[in-house]
């Protein structure tokens, strides 16, 4: 998942927080650097990768090759304190391994990056909160067969103090398939408030899983920057869980076997999602799932049997397709609709046999000669909509 212009804003205030957080002196100079590598940054590079290279940048001028560490072993500490009272909740629950991914999922709302202006006391009530919370995607039952028949596993983790909630989860993994080899992932270099290797030894992950880092300073998880170790590990696990935001934005165009659990905590990824933000996901990838389907007035062309009733299967979903509230203002302006039902007149363009559709990995792509509309092939969510002219040949 590219960079998104939403994120650009987001990334240089990101930069100015951590720069006051880690006293940077000379910010002016830090700033003029920051704004001269985003001038000739790669727009195709993922939000993590940028961000990992800017916290570089401020390792250097600070001269502190870990600014956050004593914020990573505070809430480390604090979590691992938690554990014993999480994990009785957990065993009483009526689906155990449900509630320890909930739990893992929740967990993710553990986040120090000043991006999301999160206090401790909001951390502890989203806890206490959490059978009030939805998830917008729950594919834990698919999870738990895929974990107890897989033979490698690469979990992949995320922030401080959620790392504790990762171990409960990978506790409740090993009771269900105890032969199954578990590799836990961290960064391979300190960045922002992520996870490295002695954070996982220090909560006990070894007790559970070998440890790996990915030999990157990425926020997520960059395939092409990471060590070959790491790859080695990855392309033999044969399923993989996926936690956070970053890591989403890194992986969501593979085509492993791949579980993403997180919340959705910007529009741009809920968006990509295909959810509204402030929701659980536990979302199974689809492996080997690109496919292409181009339909001419009411014509299915060039189409592999796999995908022959991909809009029959629009059509059929057609009461399912919906945005939010945001999506619908977006589409308005962005296509300059005077309708009030948005969702109605993007149905109506699915049933047009002057559609083209195009579904490519998580999405479906619906064009005609004035636009072409996008929606999540999961939820059925209009995720956007933009004029467009599409050449056609016959």
């Amino acid at each position: 998942m590219k960079i998104h212009d939403e994120c650009i804003p987001c990334v240089i205030n990101q930069a100015i927080k951590v720069a006051n957080i880690t006293g940077v002196k000379n910010k002016e100079v830090l700033l003029k650097n920051i704004f001269k590598y985003m001038s000739r940054m790669n727009f195709l590079s993922t939000t993590p990768e940028i961000i990992g290279d800017i916290f570089e940048m401020i390792k250097k001028q600070t001269k502190n090759p870990d600014p956050y560490k004593e914020t990573r072993t505070y809430y480390n500490n604090l979590f691992l304190e938690m554990i014993p009272k999480y994990e009785g909740i957990i065993n009483h629950a009526k689906d155990p391994f449900f509630k320890a991914i909930q739990f893992a999922i929740v967990g993710n709302i553990i986040d120090f990056n000043p991006i999301h202006n999160l206090f401790l006391d909001d951390i502890y009530d989203t806890f206490e909160k959490m059978e009030q919370l939805n998830f917008a995607i729950n594919d834990s039952k698919l999870l738990m067969s895929d974990c107890s028949n897989a033979k490698a596993l690469l979990y992949l983790g995320d922030n401080c103090g959620e790392i504790c909630m990762d171990l409960i989860l990978m506790k409740k993994i090993k009771e269900l398939n105890p032969s199954l080899h578990i590799t836990y992932g961290v960064r391979g270099k300190p960045v922002v408030n992520d996870s490295i290797k002695e954070d996982a030894y220090h909560v006990g992950m070894q007790q559970y899983a070998a440890i790996i880092d990915n030999g990157d300073g990425s926020l997520g998880t960059v395939l092409h920057r990471v060590s070959p170790e790491f790859l080695e590990v990855y392309y033999n696990a044969d399923i993989i869980i996926s936690k956070g935001q970053a890591n989403y934005e890194c992986l969501s165009e593979e085509k492993k076997n791949i579980y993403f659990l997180l919340m959705t905590k910007c529009d741009v990824i809920a968006n990509d999602i295909g959810v509204e933000s402030g929701k659980m996901i536990c979302m199974k990838n689809k492996p080997d799932d690109s496919m292409r389907l181009k339909i001419r007035n009411g014509y299915v062309k060039d189409v592999n049997l796999e995908v022959e009733n991909a809009k029959q299967n629009l059509i059929k979903n057609l009461d399912c397709i919906h945005t939010t509230d945001l999506g619908a203002v977006r589409i308005r302006k962005n296509l300059s609709l005077e309708t009030d039902d948005v969702v109605a007149w993007c149905r109506n363009m699915v049933v047009d046999n002057n559609s083209e559709i195009i579904k490519e990995g998580k999405n479906f792509y619906i064009s005609n000669d004035q636009c072409r509309i996008t929606v999540n092939s999961h939820s059925y969510t209009i995720i956007t909509a933009h004029p467009i002219k599409i050449s056609r040949h016959h």
